[in-house]
C-alpha cells in the first residue's frame, strides 16, 4: 500500500512537471515577435537626412525590402521640462512610430506609462550580445525600467581635457594626465605664462569656447563631480549653504584671478582659443572632434592635440558628470511592426554599425568598447575611461522653466565683479545666495500662475 501511494506520487508529481514544462515552452513561444522582415517601418528620428546618413542606409542595405519612413522630432526642443514628456506621449499616439526615439530625460517616464515593449525576452531568444556593450549603458536602461530593458542606445556622447601637445612642449610643462583632480587641472593651467596680449596670449584653460555662461558652467561642473547640485531634488530651495560649496567657489574664483583661465568678458570672448592654439588646454565633448577637423580642414594646418579624461572627485575616481545617453530607441507597445522594429534596433546595435560608428567624428561615440574611436591617429581612449556616471537629470525636470539662465546670469554678474574688484568672495558668494533663492521662489510662482492660467482657459 505504502509503494503504491508513492509510486501514484511520483508519477503525479511527473505530471506536473511535465504541465509546467509545456506551459512553459508555450509562454516562450507566446513572447516570440511574429512578423516579416518587409515593408513599411515608421522610425522616430530628429532629422530624415541624418537618420539615413548614421542608421537608414545602412539597414535598407541589409534588408532592401523595408520601407522606412521617418518621423521627425525636431519639434520636441521646443518644450521644457515636464511639458515635453506629455507632448512626446501625445505625439507618439497620434503618429504612431513603431521605433520611438528616447533619451535620458524622458526614457522612464515613457516607461513608466506603458508606451515601450520590454526587450528582455527577445533579447535572450535572439543571444543578442549585450556583455561588449558598456555596463554603464545596461545599468543606467535596467535602473530606469525596474530592472528590464525597453530600450538599447548604439552610441553615448562624453567630454573630455583636450590639450595642445605644442604648447606644453613649448613651455616645458608635463601633459595632463586621466583622473585628475579639479585642483590639479588649476594648478597646471597656472604654470602657463599670463603676460602678452590678443595674438600673443596664451591661456592655460579655456572653460568653455562659446557659453555666455562659462563661468557658471564652470562652477556647476567642479561642484556636480563632487555630488553637490545647486538646488533641492524637488526644485524648490537653493543648496549652497555649505563650507563644500564656499570652497569651490573660491578655488574657481582664485584661478579665474590668476590668470590662468580666459576670462569671457574679455575681448576674445567670440574666438575659439584652443582652435586659434591660444589655450592650452579646453573641457568640451565629444562633438569637439569635429570643429577640431573642420579647422584643420579650413586652415590646411593641423592641431597637435591629446585627450585626458575630464577631471574627478579623488573619493570616486571612476565617477563622471560627462557621459550620457542622447539616443535610446525603443519598440512602441501598440506597433504592429514588433518583429521588425525590434530587427532595426538589434542590427543598428550590434558590431556592424559600431564598427560604422567608430570612423565618425559627429560626437557620436559607440558603446561598444571593442570600437574605441580614433581620430587621425589618436585614440579617444580618454571619452571610456570613466565608467560610472554621475547624473543629474532627474534635478533639471524639476528646475523652473528660465530660472538655470536667469541663475547662471546672478553667478557670471557676481563674480565678474570680484575680478573687477569691486567686492570679496564672502560677498559675492552671499549675494548669489540671496539673489539665487529669490530667483527660484519668483520662477516657482510665475510657474504656478503659468498653470492655473494654462487649465483657465483649456476650459
Amino acid at each position: 500500500m505504502f509503494k503504491c501511494l508513492r509510486l501514484r506520487g511520483v508519477l503525479l508529481g511527473l505530471a506536473l512537471l511535465l504541465a509546467l514544462t509545456s506551459a512553459c515552452s508555450n509562454n516562450a513561444g507566446n513572447s516570440k515577435l511574429e512578423g516579416k522582415l518587409e515593408g513599411p517601418l515608421k522610425v522616430m528620428y530628429v532629422h530624415e537626412g541624418l537618420f539615413f546618413q548614421k542608421y537608414g542606409n545602412l539597414f535598407i542595405t541589409k534588408y532592401p525590402g523595408v520601407e522606412l519612413e521617418v518621423v521627425n522630432s525636431q519639434w520636441m526642443f521646443n518644450y521644457a521640462g515636464e511639458d515635453i514628456n506629455k507632448a512626446l506621449q501625445q505625439y507618439v499616439e497620434e503618429r504612431q512610430p513603431d521605433v520611438i526615439l528616447l533619451n535620458e530625460s524622458n526614457y522612464s517616464y515613457a516607461v513608466d506609462n506603458g508606451m515601450m515593449f520590454p526587450l528582455d525576452s527577445v533579447i535572450q531568444q535572439d543571444q543578442f550580445d549585450l556583455d561588449s556593450i558598456l555596463p554603464f549603458v545596461t545599468e543606467s536602461l535596467k535602473e530606469q525600467g525596474a530592472g528590464m530593458l525597453y530600450g538599447l542606445a548604439p552610441t553615448f556622447s562624453g567630454s573630455a581635457l583636450y590639450y595642445n601637445m605644442d604648447l606644453f612642449q613649448m613651455y616645458n610643462i608635463e601633459l595632463p594626465r586621466d583622473r585628475m583632480s579639479w585642483q590639479e587641472l588649476f594648478a597646471l593651467a597656472e604654470r602657463f605664462p599670463t603676460n602678452g596680449s590678443g595674438g600673443e596670449r596664451i591661456y592655460g584653460l579655456t572653460s568653455s569656447t562659446t557659453s555666455s555662461n562659462a563661468i557658471f558652467d564652470l562652477l556647476s561642473n567642479v561642484a556636480r563631480t563632487h555630488g553637490l547640485f545647486y538646488t533641492s531634488a524637488d526644485g524648490t530651495s537653493l543648496t549652497m549653504d555649505s563650507e563644500a560649496w564656499r570652497t569651490i567657489y573660491e578655488n574657481i574664483v582664485k584661478a579665474y584671478k590668476s590668470g590662468a583661465i580666459f576670462d569671457p568678458s574679455s575681448d576674445f570672448f567670440s574666438e575659439d582659443l584652443f582652435l586659434k592654439e591660444q589655450a592650452a588646454m579646453v573641457l568640451e565633448g565629444s562633438y569637439y572632434l569635429n570643429q577640431i577637423k573642420q579647422a584643420e580642414d579650413q586652415s590646411g594646418s593641423t592641431i597637435n592635440w591629446g585627450l585626458a579624461t575630464i577631471p574627478v572627485d579623488p573619493a570616486e575616481p571612476d565617477a563622471t558628470i560627462a557621459m550620457g545617453l542622447t539616443e535610446i530607441f525603443g519598440i512602441n507597445a501598440n506597433s504592429p511592426n514588433k518583429k521588425l522594429a525590434w530587427e532595426f534596433i538589434k542590427y543598428i546595435n550590434g558590431p556592424e554599425v559600431a564598427k560604422t560608428l567608430s570612423r565618425t567624428t559627429d560626437g557620436s561615440l559607440s558603446v561598444r568598447s571593442s570600437f574605441v574611436s580614433e581620430m587621425n591617429g589618436r585614440s579617444l581612449a580618454a571619452f571610456y575611461e570613466l565608467t560610472k556616471p554621475r547624473n543629474f537629470n532627474k534635478r533639471y525636470e524639476h528646475l523652473p522653466q528660465g530660472f538655470e539662465d536667469a541663475f547662471a546670469e546672478i553667478v557670471s554678474q557676481e563674480t565678474t565683479s570680484i575680478l573687477e574688484n569691486k567686492q570679496t568672495i564672502d560677498e559675492a558668494f552671499q549675494h548669489i545666495k540671496e539673489r539665487g533663492s529669490q530667483e527660484l521662489q519668483q520662477a516657482h510662482e510665475k510657474g504656478s500662475i503659468t498653470k492655473k492660467t494654462s487649465r483657465k482657459l483649456k476650459s
